[in-house]
């Protein structure tokens, strides 16, 4: 009964005629004994498929076999009594329920991307001389709307334009014509595939011939150049009295009016994600050079707009939200913070004892006991609910439980005619796997709390190491880790560079820093790591550059492989590795420390600035440039909108660490892991004015730079500023 205290469980006794228990977000393994003496038997004992599974039950005054029943349907299981005792398990055929449930959920996204193919072109009509005039008269009346700053509504029209084009038409037809066994093809072990049509050892060739859809592009680009040739159609462009500045962008199709012909089609790729919501297409010409590009996404922008248009609508008009305190509201602070825009955790209150406790123990108090269900039960009226829970759980506050597919939740409502409310989780295979191992999770959050700073790279590295390598599972760890970590202000978030420098040995490092290490030094575990990175991460996480460069924008000397760096063959790592990583190739990694500052933001909402210098960091010279533009605000307005609103008397010193890993793969040519990490070295708050002399110095150079500038081209950042905002437009159906 203590234990039931400490670790938060609630049972309630045995009422005759019924039952009425709580138990706030348990693991089952844990729930056995207390539904055991609910229910009155002798013992239970859970199938090892469901011990993880975390649960949360309230019944009142319900009768035994009910509560069985509706425990049974959520976790899809089957009570057994045995002779001493009773089984809550899985029989072969719920097993193989699930295996079933986990083949049709992919068969279900695979087949999307197929019919959404196969719709597009349903819709659209023949490429013939009237659509090509046709195409050409709705770009020409699109180019004399006036320039319209982040218009959505106008993105889409372009969009609509270019759908009915031969490059759209292209990518369509070759989507539509995959077989969906193709892509089931794909595992977790091997969660990306690449066809193409002249296919290397990493990609395999399509199964279907693809000369047909080839022959109709070129055939169809060659009647848009002829009927809606010429130079594209110039935009029309904003303010009062510019020429050519910030005009619309009017869409490929407005773009590619010449000509193509066979030897434009030299490659063609097809790659797909396993948990990726599209599937991209890459043709390159004999050179190596991408001619297009394209993509089929099951992503419903509609929905999303629509669904985003609700969310801001109801916090405009909140429902009265309870109140948490204790632990409760203290772990919600932690994992889901009302404001954590610009929050730099410089000042961390102590956590609690009893919080620490809870934390310690994820494999009997699970994280999701805390909070979840003070959040989750206020918003739930019926007095009997079985809720099947899930790690991102510990991150809501407010839950929606509306209409078949809840918002927050992502699982399965099952209201029952006689009054019960129950959630289960669907493609329950898949999220078994994700859930963190809770006695692992435990010793990880034992370090964080035991170092209550910000970890090293070397730190984080070694946790991202030992975390699983799958996306989902990853994530969840991170779920409940990251909030107890003090984190730095700006941080790595590249997951394969990280799990590649936590492979590795500090002697390692220390070789790849000095001249460089080959592969076969590595141990296996690492060359997994490289292997991961190279072929199965996403696209964000590496970079195929030359000399350190990865947008090449002229070819010197005779280095072909400098100009396919960019916008070439090598984009796609298959192609870099066309035997695989197989070689003895060079590992380097080059670091580089920095003295910066990390500025406070004047505004509590977030600003389009989080994707400008870094965040909230900036270099001592570039926040001169922006003290200098903030004394003209009229003049600089748009402009600053665009960077950040720094606040001048928030500021502290910081130091900024990069690290980047290379594989030299032939001449130049090299593929780039970075991690970049910011830490603020000096606790004090300065402002622009009593900053050390050594940063006043710097700051002061970069002022007079910007004041420079404005002597010299001050009058073309009034034309900006002065430029009209047009309300968006309404997209036509």
């Amino acid at each position: 009964m203590v234990a039931s205290i400490i670790f938060g469980l609630f049972a309630g006794q045995v009422q005759a005629p019924g039952i009425s228990i709580e138990l706030r977000g348990v693991r089952m393994e844990n729930a056995a004994p207390i539904l055991a003496k609910a229910l009155g038997m002798p013992g239970l004992e859970i199938d090892s498929h469901l011990k993880d599974d975390v649960i949360l039950v309230r019944t009142k005054n319900v009768a035994p076999e009910q509560l069985k029943a509706k425990l049974a349907k959520v976790l899809n299981a089957s009570w057994v009594q045995t002779e001493a005792s009773w089984l809550l398990g899985q029989t072969n055929e719920q097993r193989m329920a699930d295996k079933t449930e986990e083949k049709m959920t992919r068969f279900k996204f695979f087949s999307s991307l197929v019919e959404k193919s196969k719709k597009t072109l349903g819709n659209l009509k023949p490429f013939d001389e009237q659509e090509c005039l046709r195409l050409q008269n709705e770009i020409k009346t699109l180019s004399k709307l006036p320039y319209r700053d982040n218009d959505m509504n106008f993105y889409r029209l372009t969009e609509r334009i270019d759908e009915s084009g031969p490059k759209s038409r292209f990518v369509n037809r070759l989507v539509s014509r995959v077989s969906v066994s193709d892509w089931m093809k794909l595992t977790e072990q091997k969660p990306r595939i690449v066809f193409c049509s002249r296919p290397n050892s990493m990609q395999q060739s399509f199964s279907f011939q693809i000369g047909d859809l080839v022959s109709m592009a070129i055939s169809e680009q060659n009647l848009w150049a002829k009927y809606g040739g010429g130079d594209p159609v110039e935009a029309k462009t904003s303010g009062d009295d510019e020429e050519n500045e910030l005009s619309n962008y009017l869409g490929e199709l407005n773009d590619l009016r010449e000509k193509t012909k066979q030897s434009d089609f030299g490659y063609v790729t097809m790659t797909l994600d396993l948990h990726s919501e599209d599937i991209s297409i890459v043709v390159y010409d004999e050179e190596g050079m991408k001619t297009h590009s394209g993509s089929i996404s099951t992503f419903d922008f509609e929905s999303y707009l629509k669904s985003n248009e609700e969310s801001v609508i109801a916090a405009k008009n909140p429902k009265k939200k309870p109140k948490y305190s204790g632990d409760v509201a203290e772990f919600l602070n932690l994992m889901s913070p009302v404001n954590e825009f610009g929050s730099r955790r410089l000042n961390l209150k102590p956590l609690s004892e009893s919080l620490v406790q809870k934390l310690l123990h994820p494999e009997t108090t699970d994280p999701l006991s805390i909070a979840a269900p003070d959040v989750l039960l206020e918003s739930i009226a019926s007095p009997n609910v079985i809720l099947k829970l899930k790690d991102e759980l510990v991150n809501t506050r407010d839950p929606i439980f509306e209409g078949p597919d809840p918002d927050l939740y992502d699982g399965e409502v099952m209201k029952d005619a006689d009054g019960w409310f129950l959630v289960r989780q669907p493609n329950p295979l898949h999220f078994r796997r994700s859930m963190p191992n809770r006695k692992k999770l435990g010793g990880i959050i034992q370090f964080a709390i035991n170092n209550r700073r910000p970890l090293t790279l070397e730190e984080r590295a070694k946790l991202a190491f030992e975390l699983p390598w799958d996306r989902a599972a990853f994530d969840n760890f991170e779920t409940h880790i990251k909030p107890i970590l003090v984190s730095e202000v700006e941080g790595p978030d590249n997951r394969s560079a990280l799990r590649i420098y936590g492979s590795m040995t500090a002697e390692q490092r220390d070789q790849a820093k000095k001249g460089g290490i080959l592969v076969s030094r590595l141990s296996e575990a690492t060359k997994e790591e490289f292997f991961r990175g190279l072929f199965y991460a996403d696209s964000y996480e590496s970079h195929a550059e030359t000399n350190g460069m990865t947008e090449v924008m002229y070819e010197p000397g005779n280095g072909k492989d400098r100009n396919l760096t960019r916008n070439g063959v090598y984009e796609e790592n298959t192609f870099l590795f066309p035997k695989g990583f197989i070689g003895d190739y060079l590992i380097s990694i080059d670091e580089s420390v920095e003295e910066t500052l990390h500025c406070g933001i004047k505004e509590s909402i977030e600003h389009e600035s989080s994707m400008y210098y870094d965040g909230n960091t900036i270099s001592p010279f570039e926040f001169g440039e922006f003290l200098f533009q903030s004394t003209n605000p009229g003049r600089y307005k748009r402009y600053m909108e665009r960077t950040a609103p720094f606040d001048e008397n928030d500021i502290h010193l910081a130091s900024k660490r990069d690290i980047t890993i290379k594989i030299q793969v032939k001449n130049e040519v090299s593929v780039a892991w970075r991690l970049s990490q910011t830490l603020i070295t000096d606790p004090k708050t300065y402002t622009s004015k009593t900053l050390p002399a050594n940063v006043l110095k710097a700051l002061k150079e970069g002022y007079d730079l910007a004041a420079q500038n404005d002597r010299e081209n001050g009058q073309e950042y009034d034309k900006i500023g002065k430029r009209k905002i047009v309300p968006p437009i309404e997209v036509l159906n």
